[in-house]
């Protein structure tokens, strides 16, 4: 839920940074560098939410700099304060330059064949060398929340196309690939999200030998651009793509290929990345081939001659429609709203954020967030839904909540008229 307030325009933030909305393009126009500057309606107090308009070859919005603490947990603009702030030992895990963002992954991106020592300029020796400033850092799944949320995909609106499918996905994130850096390179130089690869001029009747070629023609683009995001030795490509299978090694090692949709060669884990894998993320590997979600994968990819390793991976669940869920009844939930034209956003969590409702609603008056309880007889459980339904009240904030295990069904959603 993020109402901006424009000129006394109250316009959801979605849809002001839809650069193809042009009442939003309008809009943001006649208030650029204008006097009047837009807020987030988020919360009710007197923190400063002030929105700044930008061009670029489009006028978007992004927030004004260090406000992102500011805004409510469940808004698209907010980040947690424990990942962009400094403090005497430590530079944030992510730094913001206007609406940019220097990103700090808490994985290797280079592997180093030879390691130099690391020496001081000023103590002049490897101990005292540690004495300078380090980093904090994200996970690969957080960042992969990163990306989807700056790249909106965890929002859906009414007149979205209920087929959303990969190549909105890869449009959506490489169109912001440019503004978020890692481990000082633009993710656009390291990205790589598998997609179907079409002709500029295709007209073509759309029958089956059409998808044979047009499916071979978008496995060869995309494993080239693999190919060449992996060329420097050492330096890892970022693989973000929709999981198809799992195949186990023939040599009987441990080693397990992954299977990227529209990606021709496996992508393999080695048995001590396989074996973590399976404990960070068991439940979402058992549920690949379920034909209602996705498991997506982010994973760091290096070569070898033509063997792709992974280095790290990290997987998460989303309906068909690729809006991230939590469970099987969030899954539920999702497809619902979808089916019944809602406009909503799934909160997605970057680090430690304690009141991240399941859905906030977007086109109610009110201010609505929708909550599913799934688990029973687990008491921290329970103390945890009470907190949670405690901190709405105090924030003016309506709840709407479904306990699959006693409700007949999913209860109707609040009224959207």
């Amino acid at each position: 839920m993020s109402e901006i307030n424009i000129g006394g325009t109250l316009i959801e933030f979605g849809l002001l940074a839809d650069s193809e909305n042009h009442f939003a393009q309008q809009l943001m126009a006649r208030y650029h560098r204008g006097l009047v500057h837009p807020y987030c309606n988020c919360l009710d107090d007197k923190e400063c939410r002030e929105i700044v308009i930008r061009k670029r070859s489009y006028y978007f919005p992004s927030r004004k700099g260090n406000t992102s603490g500011n805004h409510a947990p469940w808004c698209t603009l907010y980040l947690n304060p424990a990942l962009t702030k400094y403090s005497k030992d430590n530079q944030p895990a992510i730094i913001e330059n206007g609406d940019r963002l220097d990103v700090k992954i808490k994985t290797n991106l280079t592997i180093i064949t030879d390691p130099k020592p690391k020496v001081s300029k000023i103590y002049g020796s490897e101990a005292t060398a540690n004495k300078t400033k380090t980093r904090a850092s994200i996970t690969l799944l957080g960042f992969l929340h990163l990306c989807w949320q700056k790249a909106y995909l965890n929002n859906w609106n009414a007149n979205c196309r209920s087929n959303r499918g990969i190549n909105s996905v890869a449009s959506n994130i490489n169109k912001i690939a440019n503004t978020i850096s890692v481990s000082k390179q633009e993710l656009s130089n390291k990205l790589v999200i598998p997609h179907w690869v079409f002709r500029e001029d295709d007209n073509q009747i759309r029958d089956k030998e059409y998808w044979d070629k047009t499916r071979e023609k978008s496995i060869a683009e995309n494993q080239q651009t693999l190919y060449d995001n992996t060329s420097y030795s050492g330096k890892a490509a970022i693989v973000i793509g929709v999981v198809n299978r799992l195949v186990k090694s023939r040599m009987d090692n441990g080693n397990i290929g992954v299977s990227i949709q529209l990606l021709d060669k496996l992508l393999w884990m080695p048995a001590e990345i396989a074996k973590k894998a399976e404990y960070s993320f068991g439940q979402l590997l058992s549920e690949i081939g379920k034909p209602d979600r996705h498991i997506i994968a982010i994973c760091t990819v290096f070569r070898s001659k033509d063997y792709y390793a992974i280095g790290e991976i990290a997987l998460m669940r989303t309906n068909k429609q690729f809006i991230p869920v939590d469970s099987s009844y969030e899954l539920q939930v999702a497809d619902k709203l979808i089916d019944e034209c809602r406009a909503f956003t799934k909160p997605l969590k970057l680090g430690d954020d304690p009141y991240l409702p399941d859905f906030v609603l977007n086109d109610c008056r009110g201010k609505w967030v929708l909550e599913v309880f799934g688990v029973t007889g687990d008491e921290k459980y329970h103390i945890r839904k009470l907190e949670k339904i405690q901190y709405y009240h105090d924030k003016h904030m309506q709840c709407w909540r479904w306990s699959p295990e006693s409700d007949r069904g999913i209860p109707s959603f609040p009224s959207n008229e």
